[in-house]
């Protein structure tokens, strides 16, 4: 009987060591993670509904790109999504149809006047700061030093929630939604893995303890977004949809900086 049960426990164990492995393997991404310009952590599952999937960015440059998307032939480019809201559809660019003042490449444009928007984001001589209203100031420092600033959504300010308008939640329903995000020390770009409330997301980014979020355009069409590898493999996060995005947040990895 012992000698019967010596062969079955032993299989037994390399059953079960097996589908563990396996177990593990499925929670991971498919990509070899230490590969990528933008890091894709394994998914967080934050409640019993809500998971994130989360990109940490590796860059030495940040720029707000207005009228054309860079394109996947530039190698510098790392990441772009669609930062700013876009006021109407049109065939032609303008500055005035990108939801508030923005600067870009160290130049600021007025946008339209956009009552969500509620804090921003400005990037200048390779320090970030997220702040919320006013921000006028702030974006003239980051044109000052030839950087970049938006204005959107903020979800969270210094740990703390920020308050939605009313309009905002009416104009966002269930979505996947996406959000530029400060957390110990670090930015990173997070986005819901599955279509939930606004509400849902900044709180499921509360329990994951960020620090700061500021929301990124999204939606069919808006979130049209790409990364590129360190092999230099461009990879599409969301499908182009539409020729009417305005402008993109971009990481970008130059040499020699």
């Amino acid at each position: 009987m012992k000698k019967f049960l010596r062969p079955a426990f032993f299989f037994l164990t390399v059953v079960l060591c097996w589908c563990l492995s396996c177990k593990r393997q499925r929670v991971l991404p498919d990509d070899d993670l230490s590969l990528m310009n933008w890091k894709e952590h394994p998914t967080v599952l934050v409640d019993s509904t809500v998971s994130l999937k989360i990109f940490e960015p590796k860059f030495n440059d940040i720029d707000l790109v207005c009228g054309t998307m860079p394109s996947e032939d530039d190698s510098t480019v790392v990441f772009c999504a669609e930062a700013a809201f876009t006021g109407a559809l049109l065939e032609n660019f303008s500055h005035s149809n990108i939801a508030g003042d923005h600067v870009a490449s160290g130049q600021r444009y007025a946008g339209y006047a956009c009552q969500v928007n509620s804090g921003a984001f400005v990037y200048a001589r390779g320090k970030w700061k997220f702040v919320g209203q006013p921000y006028s100031a702030q974006l003239d420092s980051a044109a000052r030093h030839h950087g970049m600033g938006f204005s959107q959504i903020l979800l969270v300010h210094h740990g703390e929630g920020v308050p939605i308008s009313l309009k905002a939640l009416k104009d966002h329903n269930r979505n996947i939604y996406r959000a530029l995000c400060h957390h110990d020390g670090k930015l990173y770009v997070m986005e819901s893995r599955k279509s939930i409330s606004l509400l849902e997301f900044k709180a499921a980014l509360l329990r994951l303890g960020v620090e700061e979020a500021l929301y990124l355009d999204m939606g069919e069409g808006w979130n049209h977004s790409w990364y590129r590898d360190s092999t230099g493999v461009v990879h599409e996060i969301h499908p182009y949809a539409h020729p009417y995005c305005t402008n993109w947040i971009v990481f970008y990895q130059k040499p020699g900086r």
